[in-house]
This record gives C-alpha cells, sequence and structure tokens, in this order.
C-alpha cells in the first residue's frame, strides 16, 4: 500500500492492515483486509481492541434487530417507509433496554444489567 507524502504531512503516524480469515459456505477460507489509520501513536494490540469494541457493538444491535425484530425479513421498501420503520425499531430496542435497566434499579439490587 503506498501513501502519499501529503497524507503523512497531516499528522498520520498509524497504520494498521487488518486481515480477516473466515470460512465460506463451511469450506474454503476467504481472507478480507481492511485498513484503519491513526493520528496518535496506537500499538496493534490497542488498534485491535478498538476494531473488535467496534464490532461487538455493531453485531449485537444488528443480531438483535434481525433475530427478534426480524429485520432482514421486512418488505416495507416504498418512499421513507423503510427509514421510519428502522427507527422504530430502534426506539422500541431503546425503550425495552431501559425498561430492564428501571426493573433492575427498582429491584434493589441497585446494578444495572447491559
Amino acid at each position: 500500500m503506498r501513501i502519499s507524502r501529503s497524507i503523512l504531512r497531516e499528522g498520520l503516524k498509524t497504520v494498521l492492515q487488518y486481515r480477516i480469515f473466515r470460512r465460506k459456505n463451511g469450506r474454503e477460507w476467504v481472507q478480507t483486509g481492511r485498513y484503519y489509520s491513526s493520528s496518535g501513536d496506537v500499538t496493534a494490540e490497542e488498534f485491535l481492541n478498538s476494531i473488535r469494541g467496534h464490532w461487538s457493538i455493531e453485531n449485537q444491535l444488528y443480531w438483535i434487530l434481525d433475530i427478534v425484530f426480524r429485520e432482514d425479513e421486512c418488505r416495507v421498501r416504498t418512499g421513507n417507509a423503510a427509514l421510519k420503520v428502522n427507527i422504530l425499531r430502534k426506539m422500541a430496542l431503546h425503550r425495552l433496554r431501559k425498561m430492564k435497566m428501571d426493573k433492575k434499579r427498582v429491584s434493589g439490587t441497585g446494578r444495572m444489567t447491559p
């Protein structure tokens, strides 16, 4: 990968290539790669923790939207309807999580569930 000098002058300090190996159709291994950059002095381990944290949050949200709300099966396609339904799902999810936390507070445990 080539990095132009103008990018380096703007403060780029760290570039990380992140390779992902996964099985496709349960048989062959497929490799994909992504590049991440930072203006900070970041170690590979710190980058990895940040990347995993990001994808963990993303995967949890989309898993819930797909499994609980069956988002992938939704056939809403007209006008702004898909966007509005998506917003309603996320509002419902937020409310359900808040109710779960409120219930824990009331029960006297003093701890909230994530």
